[in-house]
């Protein structure tokens, strides 16, 4: 973390979106990170074993094509994405702020990616023993739910699991489809066609939904009904905020878009809190937002989540973090008792 913050200024000095690019093209060239290999992180979850439960978040990698160089940085597990049926460029620039007084980002990318062939074809090049690899799908712009039924069955074969995004801020009428009426459609649809795929591919695929932080309690009641209903093998809260707290400080808080960083922590741990009870701890939870160190982690497993996934964290102090989270995590499991991760996993949900 101390080099990266030598290097920050350089980095910042970059538009966030070149910074990013650059970041895609060069990651590769960063020296290795050993994951921390501690049986007290280890978990079995959707039927697969994830060595810590540290993740990066759909949106860094969106084409899949720096996937074993993040496996390199520590990370147990990769989510590309989001990816939609055909290519897209997204919205207009600029669509990257940095809130640096906040330790912040607000993005309005509007999925932009190279469609679900071109994502397919990165990833049948990464090695199978790296670690997890998660495909998050999406619609096109002009699209419709269909989009997601294509997706899943481009994605079906290669992915370790699948993230349904209905939660994005960034492409007209998505967040839509978190209500019952609308959610119970796509459920429908999605079901059906892993019921097809099962069939053709012999093997059963984990499918996760990606909510927003937004949500009030009545949706969440929905998606959490519908989620057991339709056997929705996990959820990942929580993507990013239109909502602004009050406190923020940069010039940039007013911009359009998903706020995410350390301002979303409360609301991502209250979601997950909710809908940890909500679920009576039956589903998975996958958290996100605002994790830059081992407490936040700790934090968002104690109120029900399982795995985490860091993103803006680790633009403000590098791949460093995913190591001492992994680290500081054993310890405070040891501090509180616990002999394995998923022991603590609710256990301050009060």
């Amino acid at each position: 973390m101390e080099k990266y913050k030598i290097i920050r200024p350089l980095v910042f000095s970059f538009p966030p979106e070149i910074a990013h690019n650059i970041a895609i093209k060069t990651l590769k060239y960063l020296p290795k990170q050993k994951s921390c290999s501690n049986s007290v992180l280890e978990n079995n979850l959707f039927g697969l074993k994830f060595k810590t439960p540290v993740g990066i978040a759909a949106g860094f990698d969106k084409n899949g094509e720096v996937v074993e160089a993040l496996f390199n940085q520590g990370l147990s597990f990769v989510e590309v994405g989001t990816v939609t049926p055909f290519a897209q460029k997204g919205n207009a620039k600029p669509r990257i702020f940095r809130l640096l007084e906040d330790e912040a980002i607000i993005n309005s990318m509007g999925f932009n990616n190279k469609g679900i062939d071109y994502v397919i074809s990165r990833l049948s090049v990464v090695p199978k023993n790296k670690g997890i690899v998660g495909i998050n799908i999406g619609k096109n712009k002009l699209g419709s739910i269909n989009d997601f039924s294509t997706c899943l069955e481009q994605a079906y074969a290669t992915a370790d699991y699948i993230a349904i995004n209905i939660s994005s801020p960034n492409t007209f009428g998505l967040r839509n489809l978190q209500g019952r009426n609308e959610l119970k459609e796509l459920l429908d649809l999605i079901t059906e066609k892993k019921r097809e795929l099962i069939k053709k591919f012999q093997t059963t695929k984990p499918l996760l939904i990606k909510i927003s932080p937004d949500n009030d309690y009545k949706t969440m009641e929905g998606i959490a009904e519908l989620s057991l209903t339709y056997n929705i093998d996990g959820l990942i809260i929580s993507n990013t905020t239109i909502q602004r707290e009050k406190n923020l400080l940069s010039p940039y808080k007013s911009k359009p878009g998903g706020l995410s960083g350390k301002p979303l922590t409360r609301k991502t741990n209250e979601s997950i809190k909710t809908m940890y009870k909500l679920l009576n701890g039956t589903k998975p939870i996958i958290g996100s937002g605002g994790i830059v160190n081992a407490n936040d982690a700790y934090e968002k497993i104690k109120l029900g989540a399982s795995l985490i996934q860091l993103y803006t964290g680790i633009i403000y102090n590098g791949f460093s973090i995913v190591t001492k989270i992994q680290h500081n995590l054993v310890k405070l499991l040891h501090n509180d008792g616990f002999s394995n991760i998923k022991d603590a996993v609710g256990q301050g949900n009060n």
